[in-house]
């Protein structure tokens, strides 16, 4: 795993601690699945399709308090398989990342203070490359390999976009667009670069944080 990826998901983990320790705030954990289709683009063939795959990942989200007490406001943590590539003539380019993204979300058209209602989330990614390989002919010749990691640079990094709707913040149904922003070959004179779309479903619980941090419980006890 890349030094950038590590430094990302390690900000996860205190962050996620921190909150558990310090917070009376509700936070939600949970997964998400769906369908992605990706190409790329920036001075590539025109023949270039998308390649239709599965995604799925681990999220994290806590909300912010807004006026009359309704939460408008989030913030997400995922962690997710991204399979990325394209098709070109009968062949299938395999490129497959672990990815890290942060994301905030709003709430608007919100029905009530259950978060349920439509959203809009965007935020930067973070990938680090695990698998690439292919599959299939080029002009009837065999693209068959089944390790083609020397052509790919190890790191990628971009922009998610999307929206949806979500029900109480529990199950949610939205739509990501994602932009990625570096160049994916080691050597290419092209700027070549990932981007997918993915709809997804996701499901989560809620946590209410009770517990108080040392400093509350001790003021407490001298108001008592």
């Amino acid at each position: 795993m890349s030094n950038i990826s590590k430094f990302i998901l390690s900000l996860f983990i205190i962050f996620a601690f921190n909150i558990k320790a310090n917070s009376q705030k509700t936070i939600f954990t949970g997964f998400k699945f769906g369908v992605n289709n990706s190409d790329i683009y920036n001075n590539v063939s025109d023949s270039v399709v998308f390649r239709n795959s599965y995604s799925g990942g681990v999220s994290f989200m806590m909300t912010f308090r807004g006026k009359e007490n309704i939460k408008r406001t989030a913030l997400l943590f995922d962690i997710a398989f991204m399979p990325m590539g394209y098709r070109y003539d009968n062949a299938t380019f395999k490129v497959n990342y672990l990815n890290l993204s942060i994301r905030p979300r709003y709430y608007f058209g919100l029905f009530g203070k259950l978060r349920s209602g439509f959203f809009f989330s965007g935020g930067p990614y973070f990938a680090n490359l695990i698998t690439a390989s292919s599959s299939g002919y080029i002009n009837g010749n065999s693209s068959n390999d089944s390790d083609m990691l020397d052509i790919y640079k190890p790191n990628d990094y971009g922009l998610i976009l999307g929206g949806g709707w979500s029900l109480s913040g529990i199950l949610s149904l939205e739509y990501n667009y994602n932009l990625g922003l570096a160049p994916i070959y080691r050597f290419s004179e092209f700027n070549i670069m990932n981007r997918s779309q993915a709809f997804y479903v996701r499901v989560a619980i809620p946590h209410k944080l009770k517990r108080k941090s040392k400093f509350r419980k001790r003021l407490n006890k001298l108001k008592g």
